[in-house]
């Protein structure tokens, strides 16, 4: 019978669920200071399968494998993320999405071209001062991987709650919003601040850095909050500037940014951690011409590369030119 991987402390930690030993002989054992992750002949996590006979061919691929015991991610020398980067053996092979393809922890989209639910909302209502006012009301949404969605409607419609509720900065006071299939309404407050830090990224009209510090600091930060390793922060913070036009300015000082440049600042860190889903409040509200398509350009990038991105915009020839678009109206969430 083949040795179980041994597991070791890796780095940020991600859903523990894409750890877990799978079938009746997979178990995991804790021993002081070490784990072990023990699988039998059917789990899909087993490393290797049993060892060949004398003089024989081994069969199967060793693969090393680790579990972060703060997030539960793995770790794989052997496999390729499908995003690239500077951190691919933080994505090991054995993960499956629902498309049968191995599936990168850091974002919802299976390799193999697998089209999958980012985020949902299941009968979720919302109301407000002692129920009089419902701005949400047994609203169904479900936003998948690859998807520019734009949500609109009148001011006070209900909009900014919706994307509240979608990044779990507000519950519902019926229903469930499920973030890559699972379920949120039942975590606490620290469960939903962790899958708030790791799974999703947020951009409002105001950029809300920090003007003190340098541009590079302030998506850093981001990086802290997510849990990622120290040793992979330098490399995503300088690709993040970078895709976002604002390399240049990584020693600037935000407060000596313009306004576009702040915006992009912003989109940068939104980004930096790879979340699945980007969720987005009038963006593009403050800026020019010119920034705007800067910016949308950034957002419609993030979802072509495999992301889902949520935009609430009251800009109607910008919500044209995305993939779907939302109308919020009386409680009541439809495509327009």
């Amino acid at each position: 019978m083949g040795r179980a991987p041994r597991t070791g402390r890796g780095g940020a930690g991600g859903d523990a669920a894409d750890a877990r030993p799978v079938g009746a002989a997979g178990r995991l054992r804790r021993s002081p200071g070490r784990a072990r992750l023990g699988c039998g002949g059917g789990g899909r996590h087993a490393s290797r399968g049993p060892d060949p006979p004398a003089g024989g061919p081994r069969r199967g691929r060793r693969r090393d494998v680790e579990r972060d015991h703060r997030g539960g991610r793995t770790r794989g020398s052997g496999a390729g993320c499908p995003h690239g980067g500077p951190d691919r053996s933080v994505h090991a092979g054995p993960l499956r999405g629902r498309g049968g393809g191995r599936r990168c922890p850091e974002r919802g989209r299976p390799r193999g071209g697998a089209v999958t639910v980012a985020v949902e909302c299941r009968g979720v209502t919302r109301t407000f001062d002692r129920g009089r006012v419902a701005p949400l009301v047994d609203v169904d949404v479900r936003v998948r991987t690859e998807q520019l969605v734009a949500v609109v409607g009148a001011s006070g419609a209900g909009k900014t709650t919706l994307l509240n509720v979608l990044g779990l900065l507000d519950q519902p006071d019926q229903g469930d919003v499920l973030v890559r299939g699972r379920a949120t309404r039942d975590l606490g407050e620290r469960g939903r601040a962790r899958v708030r830090a790791r799974q999703l990224g947020f951009v409002f009209q105001d950029s809300l850095v920090d003007p003190r510090r340098t541009a590079e600091e302030n998506v850093a930060l981001a990086c802290v909050f997510s849990g990622m390793s120290r040793a992979d922060r330098a490399a995503r913070v300088t690709a993040a500037l970078r895709s976002a036009d604002v390399g240049h300015r990584a020693q600037t000082r935000a407060a000596d940014l313009s306004g576009g440049e702040r915006q992009r600042v912003a989109v940068a860190r939104a980004v930096v951690h790879r979340p699945g889903v980007l969720l987005c409040d009038e963006p593009t509200g403050n800026l020019d011409e010119g920034n705007t398509e800067r910016v949308f350009g950034l957002l419609a990038a993030f979802a072509r590369s495999g992301g889902a991105v949520v935009l609430v915009t009251h800009d109607l020839d910008l919500a044209a030119r995305c993939d779907v678009v939302l109308r919020v109206a009386h409680g009541k969430v439809a495509a327009a």
